[in-house]
């Protein structure tokens, strides 16, 4: 199975998806961002992004820099993707 993994930018106000961001980090890394539940271990499910952790993505993806922490709401998501 390929997935994709994404930063998932939303506005505060109404929730609409503003952009998504492919995550080209490793898996471990990420791991080491994120707090990964322990049945969670190849980051299938969804996180909230705290502000500790975004600071810590900015570091590898600028894009994110265009939005403000406190002005949206930012998860890491994964999904599945065919060929």
């Amino acid at each position: 199975m390929k997935v994709e993994r994404v930063i998932s930018v939303y506005n505060k106000n109404n929730d609409e998806l503003i952009h998504e961001i492919i995550v080209s980090i490793s898996l471990e890394l990420l791991k080491s961002i994120i707090n990964v539940d322990e049945d969670d271990p190849d980051i299938y499910k969804v996180y909230g992004v705290d502000a500790n952790q975004y600071q810590q993505f900015l570091n590898y993806f600028q894009d994110l820099s265009n939005y403000k922490f406190s002005d949206f709401d930012f998860f890491v998501e994964c999904f599945q993707i065919t060929d």
